[in-house]
C-alpha cells in the first residue's frame, strides 16, 4: 500500500495531531474542572452564590450538585425580584416551588430537586435557619417520630396525642 502525503497544511495537521494523541476508547469523557471561587464583593465580604458553592465543597457534594443548586438559588431569587434569601421566608419559597408545578408544569423530580436545593441554602448553606422545617406538631414526643408503618393510613398523624384528638 502506497503512503499517501496530505494534501495541504490543515490535512496535515489533522493527520499529525490524530497520530500524537492516545486512543482512551469510547466512553471517555474528560471531567470537568471546578473553577476557583474568587468574586468577593467590593467591600471584601463574600457574596451569596459564593458562601452557597463553599458551603458545598466543604461537605464534598459533586460538581453537578453545585452547580444544580447554585442554578436553583439564582432562579428562585430571580422569581422574587433579587430580593436577598434572608429576607424571604417560607411562603415565599412555597410560592416558587408551586409556580413551578403550576405555571411552569415541570416534572415531579425537578420540584424535589428546587426543593432540596433550597433545604440547603436555608438548612446547611450559608443562610439562616431553615423555614421549611418539617415539624408537624408542637408536642414534646412528637420529635421522637418513629418510622410509619406500612398498615398505617397515609392520613395518620406525627404522633398518637395528635391522632387521639382528631378521633382517628
Amino acid at each position: 500500500m502506497l503512503h499517501m502525503r496530505p494534501k495541504n497544511s490543515f490535512m496535515r495537521a489533522i493527520a499529525h495531531s490524530a497520530s500524537t494523541v492516545p486512543d482512551r476508547g469510547i466512553g471517555y469523557r474528560i471531567r470537568p474542572v471546578r473553577p476557583a471561587i474568587e468574586s468577593p464583593s467590593p467591600d471584601g465580604r463574600m457574596r451569596l452564590l459564593d458562601r452557597l458553592r463553599q458551603a458545598i465543597r466543604t461537605r464534598h457534594y459533586s460538581y453537578r450538585t453545585e452547580q444544580a443548586y447554585v442554578d436553583w438559588t439564582r432562579r428562585f431569587t430571580y422569581f422574587h425580584g433579587k430580593r436577598h434569601p434572608q429576607e424571604l421566608g417560607a411562603k415565599e419559597v412555597g410560592d416558587f416551588l408551586s409556580h413551578l408545578a403550576v405555571d411552569r408544569h415541570v416534572s415531579s423530580s425537578t420540584q424535589t430537586q428546587a426543593r432540596s436545593a433550597l433545604l440547603f441554602l436555608y438548612g446547611q448553606g450559608p443562610g439562616r435557619p431553615t423555614p421549611l422545617a418539617r415539624r408537624r406538631c408542637d408536642r414534646p414526643d412528637a420529635a421522637k417520630a418513629t418510622r410509619r408503618s406500612s398498615r398505617r393510613p397515609k392520613s395518620a398523624s406525627c404522633c398518637s396525642r395528635c391522632a387521639e384528638s382528631r378521633g382517628s
